[in-house]
């Protein structure tokens, strides 16, 4: 049979034998609803807060924080329903929450702001986690935070993001914007450091590490000064609903649709399963890991994850290829986790960890002197893989599972250790 498979904005057509039983996961569509009402009715009914006029009333300087090109939030349409209350403010600018991410290049910054770009432009930074003169540090020792000079100093800040799984935060969104999104690096680095708790999981935010860090290390700016709007779209990019207000209101509201839309209950566990990473994780390999890490829970002890992520931006992170280099093997990597933490260091335990119960495939534009460093088992072919992966089980009856959306999209079998 012939099956296909999103790939690099278009799909690949793969062969399955027919005795191979294979079932296809997609998250579900909203309905066809007018997101321009959805985020009206939002702002009109904020949780836990004034209104939005209310908020920015008497206000002299606004931050508003938005999300880079790593996350498919609508930040366009979200400003349609924003700047319009900033009118009267005399000092109002946009940031995006980039951590330690790379700079969003021109095009990103137009797809960002989308209309409003060219009013917009002269108002809008980047913000960068490595430099010392933008940022504030508040408290002291182990307990300061490393902070964005702007976040610090603005009367009021607007925080405009989406809501979807995150595997190891739990969920995308919140207070994310601020730590790790507006954090200098020492901060930015020990938001990751709970990343290898067992309970730094996809869906999980009870008791999940990552999540109290960001929680705590975001306190320090009232939550009187902020304000929200949180979006939760479905996989086609479909807005599905919003929550507007106190930022922690929002947040909860908007994670509880998240699992509705991303969080798939699937009746057994699987022999091989496919996972297509969209867009735009699937620029870079280093966003890439997030696809096996929502299916993770329904592969079978000893069987395979094929990961379909065109990468064109190749790596995608320089401190992760310098962890790499310096423990080149994959099979130590696990024992990490009882080294002193540096960043990026919970993708190679993860990694290893999940490299001792199933095996790692991925098929990419990369090529195999590229991959192999980074743990995958690396095929130019979709095809290719997806028949060493049937070989490798070794059953002529196996069970097969295509993931759209690989990277949002989390499976929930039976016996999942994921919790609500």
């Amino acid at each position: 049979m012939q099956r296909s498979i999103p790939y690099g904005g278009s799909t690949v057509s793969v062969s399955i034998p027919d005795t191979v039983s294979v079932a296809r996961f997609v998250p579900p569509q909203a309905d066809n609803a007018d997101s321009r009402q959805i985020l009206q009715r939002a702002l009109n009914n904020p949780l836990g807060a004034p209104s939005l006029e209310q908020f920015v009333a008497g206000a002299r300087s606004i931050l508003v924080v938005v999300n880079d090109a790593t996350r498919p939030t609508p930040t366009a349409q979200l400003l349609d329903h924003i700047l319009p209350a900033l009118s009267a403010v005399p000092e109002w600018t946009i940031i995006t929450a980039t951590g330690l991410h790379r700079a969003p290049t021109e095009p990103e910054i137009r797809g960002i702001l989308g209309s409003h770009c060219d009013s917009t432009r002269a108002r809008f930074l980047i913000h960068d986690g490595r430099d010392t003169a933008t940022l504030v540090r508040i408290g002291k020792g182990e307990k300061s935070v490393l902070l964005n000079r702007r976040l610090i100093n603005a009367d009021r800040v607007i925080v405009l993001t989406s809501v979807e799984p995150h595997f190891f935060a739990g969920y995308s969104g919140g207070r994310k914007s601020l730590v790790p999104g507006l954090a200098g690096a020492d901060t930015v680095e020990r938001s990751h450091a709970g990343a290898m708790s067992p309970l730094a999981l996809p869906l999980n935010l009870d008791g999940n590490p990552v999540r109290g860090y960001i929680v705590r290390a975001s306190a320090v700016i009232p939550s009187a000064r902020l304000w929200s709007v949180q979006v939760v779209q479905d996989s086609h990019g479909q807005i599905a609903g919003a929550f507007a207000g106190d930022i922690d209101a929002s947040f909860v509201a908007a994670a509880g649709m998240a699992r509705r839309y991303y969080a798939v209950p699937v009746p057994r566990l699987y022999d091989v399963i496919i996972v297509a990473v969209g867009p735009p994780l699937d620029l870079n390999l280093y966003q890439a890991q997030k696809g096996w890490e929502g299916v993770a829970a329904a592969v079978r002890d000893g069987g395979v994850v094929i990961v379909a992520s065109e990468c064109a931006e190749g790596i995608g992170s320089r401190f992760y290829e310098d962890l790499v280099r310096r423990h080149p093997n994959p099979d130590d990597w696990p024992a990490l986790a009882d080294w002193p933490y540096t960043l990026g260091l919970h993708k190679l335990v993860r990694m290893g960890r999940a490299r001792k119960r199933f095996r790692l495939c991925l098929a990419s534009g990369l090529t195999a002197q590229q991959v192999a460093p980074f743990g995958y088992e690396p095929f130019a072919q979709l095809q290719d893989a997806v028949d060493a992966a049937l070989s490798h089980v070794g059953r002529a009856s196996s069970h097969l599972a295509i993931v759209e959306n690989g990277a949002l999209t989390t499976l929930v079998p039976p016996t999942s250790a994921f919790v609500s």
